[in-house]
Protein backbone atom coordinates (compact mmCIF):
# COMPACT_ATOMS: atom_id res chain seq x y z
CA UNK A 1 0.00 0.00 0.00
CA UNK A 2 3.17 2.62 0.72
CA UNK A 3 5.04 1.84 -2.68
CA UNK A 4 1.48 2.42 -4.84
CA UNK A 5 1.23 5.81 -3.03
CA UNK A 6 4.40 6.98 -3.44
CA UNK A 7 4.04 5.59 -7.25
CA UNK A 8 0.55 7.65 -7.15
CA UNK A 9 2.72 10.63 -5.89
CA UNK A 10 5.45 10.39 -8.33
CA UNK A 11 2.72 9.99 -11.41
CA UNK A 12 0.85 12.58 -10.30
CA UNK A 13 4.44 14.67 -10.21
CA UNK A 14 5.08 13.29 -13.73
CA UNK A 15 2.31 14.26 -15.29
CA UNK A 16 2.19 17.75 -13.86
CA UNK A 17 5.24 18.51 -14.77
CA UNK A 18 4.62 17.68 -18.31
CA UNK A 19 1.31 19.92 -18.68
CA UNK A 20 3.94 22.57 -17.43
CA UNK A 21 6.67 21.87 -19.73
CA UNK A 22 4.00 21.23 -22.76
CA UNK A 23 2.86 24.65 -21.78
CA UNK A 24 5.67 26.20 -21.53
CA UNK A 25 6.74 24.77 -25.02
CA UNK A 26 3.60 25.74 -26.30
CA UNK A 27 3.21 29.43 -25.78
CA UNK A 28 7.07 29.43 -27.21
CA UNK A 29 6.07 28.28 -30.37
CA UNK A 30 3.07 30.48 -30.95
CA UNK A 31 5.37 33.34 -29.82
CA UNK A 32 7.57 32.16 -32.36
CA UNK A 33 4.52 31.03 -35.17
CA UNK A 34 3.43 35.01 -34.31
CA UNK A 35 7.06 36.82 -35.15
CA UNK A 36 7.57 34.56 -38.53
CA UNK A 37 4.29 35.81 -39.43
CA UNK A 38 4.54 39.20 -38.70
CA UNK A 39 7.84 39.13 -40.44
CA UNK A 40 6.22 37.52 -43.50
CA UNK A 41 3.16 40.06 -43.80
CA UNK A 42 5.39 43.09 -43.20
CA UNK A 43 7.69 41.68 -46.18
CA UNK A 44 4.44 41.13 -48.51
CA UNK A 45 3.11 43.94 -47.88
CA UNK A 46 6.59 46.20 -48.90
CA UNK A 47 6.52 43.81 -52.12
CA UNK A 48 2.89 45.03 -53.05
CA UNK A 49 3.32 48.28 -52.42
CA UNK A 50 6.43 48.43 -54.25
CA UNK A 51 4.49 46.39 -57.12
CA UNK A 52 1.94 48.89 -57.51
CA UNK A 53 3.76 51.75 -57.34
CA UNK A 54 5.95 50.52 -60.26
CA UNK A 55 3.09 49.32 -62.42
CA UNK A 56 0.10 50.62 -61.53
CA UNK A 57 -1.81 48.88 -63.84
CA UNK A 58 -1.58 45.48 -61.52
CA UNK A 59 -4.36 45.45 -59.38
CA UNK A 60 -4.50 44.45 -55.09
CA UNK A 61 -6.31 41.38 -55.96
CA UNK A 62 -4.54 40.36 -58.39
CA UNK A 63 -1.40 40.44 -56.40
CA UNK A 64 -3.35 38.66 -53.54
CA UNK A 65 -4.10 35.83 -55.97
CA UNK A 66 -0.68 35.41 -56.42
CA UNK A 67 0.38 35.66 -53.00
CA UNK A 68 -1.66 32.70 -52.22
CA UNK A 69 -1.93 30.75 -55.20
CA UNK A 70 -0.78 27.22 -54.58
CA UNK A 71 -1.92 25.36 -57.50
CA UNK A 72 -0.15 26.96 -59.93
CA UNK A 73 3.78 26.38 -59.78
CA UNK A 74 4.93 27.67 -63.34
CA UNK A 75 7.10 30.26 -61.67
CA UNK A 76 8.99 28.27 -58.75
CA UNK A 77 11.58 27.05 -60.85
CA UNK A 78 12.83 30.75 -61.88
CA UNK A 79 11.73 31.89 -58.55
CA UNK A 80 14.53 29.24 -56.95
CA UNK A 81 17.05 30.48 -59.99
CA UNK A 82 16.17 34.12 -58.93
CA UNK A 83 17.21 33.09 -54.75
CA UNK A 84 20.11 31.04 -56.15
CA UNK A 85 21.55 34.58 -57.48
CA UNK A 86 21.67 36.31 -54.28
CA UNK A 87 23.16 32.91 -52.08
CA UNK A 88 19.54 32.37 -50.78
CA UNK A 89 19.06 28.56 -50.60
CA UNK A 90 14.97 27.70 -50.95
CA UNK A 91 15.48 24.55 -49.26
CA UNK A 92 17.37 25.80 -45.83
CA UNK A 93 17.25 29.39 -45.84
CA UNK A 94 14.74 32.01 -44.92
CA UNK A 95 13.87 34.99 -47.67
CA UNK A 96 13.38 36.91 -45.00
CA UNK A 97 16.72 37.41 -42.98
CA UNK A 98 15.02 38.70 -39.73
CA UNK A 99 13.16 35.08 -39.56
CA UNK A 100 16.71 33.34 -39.36
CA UNK A 101 17.43 35.76 -36.02
CA UNK A 102 14.03 34.71 -34.86
CA UNK A 103 14.77 31.29 -35.56
CA UNK A 104 18.32 31.40 -33.43
CA UNK A 105 16.39 33.42 -30.55
CA UNK A 106 14.04 30.61 -30.10
CA UNK A 107 15.66 27.46 -30.98
CA UNK A 108 18.10 29.61 -27.85
CA UNK A 109 14.77 29.84 -25.71
CA UNK A 110 13.66 26.39 -26.40
CA UNK A 111 17.11 24.99 -25.61
CA UNK A 112 17.53 26.55 -22.32
CA UNK A 113 13.71 25.75 -21.13
CA UNK A 114 13.99 22.52 -22.03
CA UNK A 115 17.43 22.12 -19.85
CA UNK A 116 15.86 23.65 -17.07
CA UNK A 117 12.67 21.27 -17.41
CA UNK A 118 14.90 18.50 -17.48
CA UNK A 119 16.95 20.05 -14.51
CA UNK A 120 13.95 20.15 -12.67
CA UNK A 121 12.56 16.88 -13.33
CA UNK A 122 16.09 15.38 -12.49
CA UNK A 123 16.24 17.47 -9.47
CA UNK A 124 13.19 16.53 -8.57
CA UNK A 125 14.44 12.20 -8.20
CA UNK A 126 17.64 13.59 -7.01
CA UNK A 127 16.01 15.13 -4.18
CA UNK A 128 13.84 11.91 -3.25
CA UNK A 129 16.62 9.69 -3.50
CA UNK A 130 18.54 11.76 -1.10
CA UNK A 131 15.65 12.23 1.28
CA UNK A 132 15.41 8.16 1.12
CA UNK A 133 18.72 7.87 1.66
CA UNK A 134 18.64 10.37 4.26
CA UNK A 135 16.10 8.42 5.91
CA UNK A 136 17.80 4.93 5.79
CA UNK A 137 20.81 6.60 6.96
CA UNK A 138 18.62 7.89 10.60
CA UNK A 139 17.18 4.37 10.56
CA UNK A 140 20.67 2.55 10.52
CA UNK A 141 21.65 5.29 13.41
CA UNK A 142 18.83 4.41 15.21
CA UNK A 143 19.44 0.30 14.78
CA UNK A 144 22.97 0.83 16.19
CA UNK A 145 21.92 2.11 18.91
CA UNK A 146 19.23 0.15 19.84
CA UNK A 147 22.22 -2.77 19.35
CA UNK A 148 24.41 -0.89 21.76
CA UNK A 149 21.52 -0.88 24.71
CA UNK A 150 20.29 2.77 23.47
CA UNK A 151 16.08 2.88 22.88
CA UNK A 152 15.68 6.27 22.64
CA UNK A 153 14.43 7.45 19.51
CA UNK A 154 13.41 10.57 17.97
CA UNK A 155 10.88 10.32 15.08
CA UNK A 156 9.90 13.74 14.33
CA UNK A 157 9.30 12.78 11.01
CA UNK A 158 5.25 13.61 9.80
CA UNK A 159 5.41 12.17 6.47
CA UNK A 160 3.15 9.67 4.91
CA UNK A 161 4.35 7.02 2.57
CA UNK A 162 6.41 3.56 3.20
CA UNK A 163 9.40 5.11 4.86
CA UNK A 164 7.03 6.65 7.38
CA UNK A 165 5.68 3.32 7.88
CA UNK A 166 8.57 1.84 8.37
CA UNK A 167 10.04 4.06 11.20
CA UNK A 168 6.66 4.01 12.95
CA UNK A 169 7.16 0.56 12.77
CA UNK A 170 10.73 0.76 13.90
CA UNK A 171 9.43 2.79 16.87
CA UNK A 172 7.19 0.51 18.19
CA UNK A 173 10.22 -2.39 18.04
CA UNK A 174 12.15 -0.27 19.85
CA UNK A 175 9.57 0.81 22.58
CA UNK A 176 8.91 -3.21 22.58
CA UNK A 177 12.53 -4.34 23.22
CA UNK A 178 12.55 -1.46 25.80
CA UNK A 179 10.05 -2.53 27.34
CA UNK A 180 11.14 -6.50 27.20
CA UNK A 181 14.43 -5.18 28.77
CA UNK A 182 13.06 -3.40 31.54
CA UNK A 183 10.66 -6.04 32.06
CA UNK A 184 13.60 -8.82 32.06
CA UNK A 185 15.52 -6.12 34.64
CA UNK A 186 12.53 -6.18 36.96
CA UNK A 187 12.11 -10.01 36.92
CA UNK A 188 15.41 -10.15 37.87
CA UNK A 189 15.00 -8.30 40.54
CA UNK A 190 11.82 -10.02 41.61
CA UNK A 191 13.57 -13.41 41.40
CA UNK A 192 16.13 -12.19 43.40
CA UNK A 193 13.86 -10.64 46.09
CA UNK A 194 11.54 -14.04 45.89
CA UNK A 195 14.73 -16.34 46.64
CA UNK A 196 15.63 -13.93 49.80
CA UNK A 197 12.13 -14.08 50.88
CA UNK A 198 11.49 -17.58 50.25
CA UNK A 199 14.69 -18.50 51.71
CA UNK A 200 13.97 -16.52 54.74
CA UNK A 201 10.35 -18.33 55.08
CA UNK A 202 11.74 -21.46 54.78
CA UNK A 203 14.70 -20.85 56.99
CA UNK A 204 12.05 -20.62 60.55
CA UNK A 205 10.55 -24.04 59.88
CA UNK A 206 13.70 -25.88 58.49
CA UNK A 207 15.65 -25.01 62.14
CA UNK A 208 12.78 -26.23 64.27
CA UNK A 209 12.44 -29.36 62.20
CA UNK A 210 16.27 -29.63 62.34
CA UNK A 211 16.20 -28.99 65.95
CA UNK A 212 13.47 -31.35 66.63
CA UNK A 213 15.08 -33.95 64.82
CA UNK A 214 18.40 -33.39 66.30
CA UNK A 215 16.53 -34.21 70.21
CA UNK A 216 15.59 -37.24 68.71
CA UNK A 217 18.59 -38.55 67.61
CA UNK A 218 20.22 -37.39 70.72
CA UNK A 219 18.00 -38.93 73.09
CA UNK A 220 17.18 -42.08 72.46
CA UNK A 221 15.82 -43.04 75.98
CA UNK A 222 13.41 -40.05 76.08
CA UNK A 223 10.47 -40.39 77.32
CA UNK A 224 7.21 -41.53 75.13
CA UNK A 225 5.15 -37.84 76.11
CA UNK A 226 8.56 -35.89 75.01
CA UNK A 227 8.80 -37.93 72.06
CA UNK A 228 5.02 -37.24 70.77
CA UNK A 229 5.14 -33.69 71.50
CA UNK A 230 8.50 -33.20 69.53
CA UNK A 231 7.00 -35.53 66.65
CA UNK A 232 3.73 -33.21 66.72
CA UNK A 233 5.72 -30.48 66.22
CA UNK A 234 7.69 -31.69 63.75
CA UNK A 235 5.02 -32.82 62.06
CA UNK A 236 3.48 -29.28 61.80
CA UNK A 237 6.64 -27.66 60.94
CA UNK A 238 6.63 -30.02 57.76
CA UNK A 239 2.55 -29.35 56.99
CA UNK A 240 4.01 -25.62 56.80
CA UNK A 241 6.67 -25.82 54.39
CA UNK A 242 4.34 -27.99 52.69
CA UNK A 243 2.07 -25.17 52.45
CA UNK A 244 4.38 -22.67 51.64
CA UNK A 245 6.09 -24.38 48.40
CA UNK A 246 2.68 -25.22 47.52
CA UNK A 247 1.14 -21.88 47.44
CA UNK A 248 4.49 -20.44 46.12
CA UNK A 249 4.01 -22.58 42.81
CA UNK A 250 1.08 -22.08 42.30
CA UNK A 251 1.71 -17.78 43.00
CA UNK A 252 4.78 -18.18 40.16
CA UNK A 253 2.98 -20.65 38.17
CA UNK A 254 0.49 -17.06 37.63
CA UNK A 255 3.06 -14.98 37.29
CA UNK A 256 4.98 -16.80 34.79
CA UNK A 257 1.22 -17.27 32.93
CA UNK A 258 1.97 -20.58 31.89
CA UNK A 259 -1.57 -21.85 34.05
CA UNK A 260 -4.31 -23.17 31.20
CA UNK A 261 -7.22 -21.52 32.84
CA UNK A 262 -10.85 -23.26 32.13
CA UNK A 263 -12.93 -20.40 32.28
CA UNK A 264 -16.86 -20.44 31.61
CA UNK A 265 -19.77 -18.95 33.72
CA UNK A 266 -19.56 -20.07 37.57
CA UNK A 267 -22.50 -19.41 40.16
CA UNK A 268 -20.96 -17.04 42.98
CA UNK A 269 -22.77 -18.87 45.36
CA UNK A 270 -20.72 -22.29 44.19
CA UNK A 271 -17.61 -21.04 44.84
CA UNK A 272 -18.70 -19.18 48.44
CA UNK A 273 -19.73 -22.66 49.40
CA UNK A 274 -16.70 -24.66 48.06
CA UNK A 275 -14.85 -22.30 49.80
CA UNK A 276 -16.84 -22.83 52.94
CA UNK A 277 -16.69 -26.33 53.28
CA UNK A 278 -12.53 -26.33 53.01
CA UNK A 279 -12.46 -24.35 56.11
CA UNK A 280 -15.22 -26.02 58.13
CA UNK A 281 -12.10 -27.93 60.08
CA UNK A 282 -10.36 -25.16 60.72
CA UNK A 283 -14.16 -23.56 61.98
CA UNK A 284 -14.71 -26.01 63.90
CA UNK A 285 -11.16 -26.39 65.49
CA UNK A 286 -11.15 -22.48 66.34
CA UNK A 287 -15.32 -22.65 67.45
CA UNK A 288 -16.15 -20.31 64.78
CA UNK A 289 -19.48 -19.85 63.26
CA UNK A 290 -19.61 -19.39 59.56
CA UNK A 291 -22.25 -18.95 57.80
CA UNK A 292 -24.10 -17.58 53.98
CA UNK A 293 -25.97 -14.45 54.27
CA UNK A 294 -29.99 -14.87 53.81
CA UNK A 295 -29.93 -11.83 50.99
CA UNK A 296 -27.20 -13.59 48.77
CA UNK A 297 -28.40 -13.52 45.12
CA UNK A 298 -28.26 -17.20 43.98
CA UNK A 299 -28.15 -16.31 40.40
CA UNK A 300 -25.04 -14.19 40.48
CA UNK A 301 -22.16 -15.42 38.15
CA UNK A 302 -18.50 -14.66 37.39
CA UNK A 303 -16.81 -15.73 34.17
CA UNK A 304 -14.04 -17.54 35.61
CA UNK A 305 -12.13 -20.98 36.14
CA UNK A 306 -13.79 -22.27 39.33
CA UNK A 307 -10.98 -23.88 40.44
CA UNK A 308 -8.90 -21.37 40.75
CA UNK A 309 -11.47 -18.67 41.86
CA UNK A 310 -12.29 -21.33 44.58
CA UNK A 311 -8.74 -21.09 45.42
CA UNK A 312 -9.20 -17.38 45.62
CA UNK A 313 -11.93 -17.25 47.63
CA UNK A 314 -10.87 -20.21 50.36
CA UNK A 315 -7.68 -18.02 51.09
CA UNK A 316 -9.70 -14.92 51.94
CA UNK A 317 -12.81 -16.99 53.92
CA UNK A 318 -9.23 -18.47 55.74
CA UNK A 319 -7.89 -15.32 56.73
CA UNK A 320 -11.34 -13.67 58.03
CA UNK A 321 -11.67 -17.41 60.00
CA UNK A 322 -8.08 -17.10 61.57
CA UNK A 323 -8.89 -13.48 62.23
CA UNK A 324 -12.46 -13.72 63.96
CA UNK A 325 -13.88 -13.73 67.62
CA UNK A 326 -17.02 -16.10 66.94
CA UNK A 327 -18.57 -15.47 63.58
CA UNK A 328 -17.45 -15.37 59.66
CA UNK A 329 -20.33 -14.48 57.43
CA UNK A 330 -20.34 -14.40 53.41
CA UNK A 331 -22.27 -12.71 50.59
CA UNK A 332 -22.98 -12.68 47.34
CA UNK A 333 -24.48 -10.44 45.05
CA UNK A 334 -24.93 -8.96 41.50
CA UNK A 335 -25.49 -5.36 40.17
CA UNK A 336 -25.16 -3.74 36.95
CA UNK A 337 -21.82 -2.97 36.37
CA UNK A 338 -20.10 -5.54 38.66
CA UNK A 339 -20.54 -9.00 40.89
CA UNK A 340 -19.16 -9.41 44.35
CA UNK A 341 -18.47 -11.60 47.01
CA UNK A 342 -17.95 -9.98 50.70
CA UNK A 343 -16.42 -11.75 53.98
CA UNK A 344 -17.22 -10.83 56.97
CA UNK A 345 -15.59 -11.33 60.47
CA UNK A 346 -16.33 -9.95 64.06
CA UNK A 347 -12.29 -9.51 64.83
CA UNK A 348 -10.54 -7.01 65.33
CA UNK A 349 -10.21 -4.41 62.87
CA UNK A 350 -6.65 -4.11 60.76
CA UNK A 351 -4.53 -1.15 60.86
CA UNK A 352 -3.91 1.46 58.07
CA UNK A 353 -0.36 0.07 57.70
CA UNK A 354 -1.55 -3.66 57.29
CA UNK A 355 -4.41 -2.41 55.05
CA UNK A 356 -1.42 -1.13 52.53
CA UNK A 357 0.67 -4.32 52.35
CA UNK A 358 -1.36 -7.07 53.16
CA UNK A 359 -1.77 -8.30 49.37
CA UNK A 360 1.66 -8.34 49.47
CA UNK A 361 3.41 -11.78 49.27
CA UNK A 362 5.68 -12.47 52.18
CA UNK A 363 3.61 -9.89 54.52
CA UNK A 364 2.45 -10.92 57.67
CA UNK A 365 0.57 -8.06 60.16
CA UNK A 366 0.81 -7.07 63.90
CA UNK A 367 -2.05 -9.75 65.01
CA UNK A 368 -0.87 -12.36 62.29
CA UNK A 369 -0.48 -15.98 63.04
CA UNK A 370 3.66 -16.89 64.42
CA UNK A 371 2.58 -20.09 61.80
CA UNK A 372 1.25 -18.06 58.76
CA UNK A 373 3.14 -17.88 55.78
CA UNK A 374 2.09 -14.49 54.33
CA UNK A 375 1.61 -15.57 50.59
CA UNK A 376 -2.55 -16.90 50.63
CA UNK A 377 -3.61 -13.40 50.36
CA UNK A 378 -1.10 -12.16 47.53
CA UNK A 379 -2.05 -16.02 45.98
CA UNK A 380 -5.61 -14.74 45.81
CA UNK A 381 -5.21 -11.41 45.15
CA UNK A 382 -3.14 -12.33 41.54
CA UNK A 383 -6.60 -14.95 41.26
CA UNK A 384 -8.70 -12.57 41.26
CA UNK A 385 -7.25 -10.20 39.08
CA UNK A 386 -6.77 -12.20 36.39
CA UNK A 387 -10.04 -12.71 35.93
CA UNK A 388 -10.55 -8.75 35.59
CA UNK A 389 -11.27 -8.16 39.69
CA UNK A 390 -9.75 -6.67 42.57
CA UNK A 391 -9.73 -6.71 46.63
CA UNK A 392 -11.03 -4.45 49.13
CA UNK A 393 -10.47 -4.35 52.81
CA UNK A 394 -11.71 -2.38 55.12
CA UNK A 395 -13.29 -2.04 58.96
CA UNK A 396 -16.86 -3.20 59.78
CA UNK A 397 -19.04 -1.07 61.06
CA UNK A 398 -22.87 -1.15 62.93
CA UNK A 399 -25.47 1.18 62.81
CA UNK A 400 -24.34 3.08 65.84
CA UNK A 401 -21.33 3.78 63.40
CA UNK A 402 -19.11 2.05 65.54
CA UNK A 403 -15.99 -0.64 64.19
CA UNK A 404 -17.12 -4.48 64.71
CA UNK A 405 -15.20 -6.58 62.67
CA UNK A 406 -12.73 -6.43 58.85
CA UNK A 407 -14.68 -6.91 55.76
CA UNK A 408 -13.06 -8.01 52.37
CA UNK A 409 -14.97 -7.68 49.55
CA UNK A 410 -14.21 -9.10 46.11
CA UNK A 411 -15.75 -7.62 43.22
CA UNK A 412 -15.47 -8.58 39.52
CA UNK A 413 -16.17 -6.31 36.85
CA UNK A 414 -18.17 -7.17 33.52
Amino acid sequence: MANSEHRKRFITFAIIYTCICAAVISVAVFFQYRAYTKNYNLAAARICALVQEKYPDVTGSSIAEILNDNVSEKYDDNGKEFMQKYGIDMESDSVIMENDKEMKRFITIDIVAVVFMSAGFLGYIFSQRRYYENQISQMTACLRRINEGSYMLKMDDSKEGAVSILKSELYKTAVMMREAAENAKADKIMLKDSLSDISHQLKTPLTSLSINLENLEDNPDMDEASKNRILRRAKHDVVNISHMVSAILKLSRLEADVVEFNEKETKLSDITESAADRVTALCDLKDISLKIKKDSDRNAVVYCDSYWQTEAVTNIVKNAVEHAAKNVAIGYYSYEMYDEIVVENDGRAISDEDKKNIFKRFYRGQDFAADSVGIGLSLAESIIRHDNGYVMVDDLFNEKKECEGTRFVVRYLR
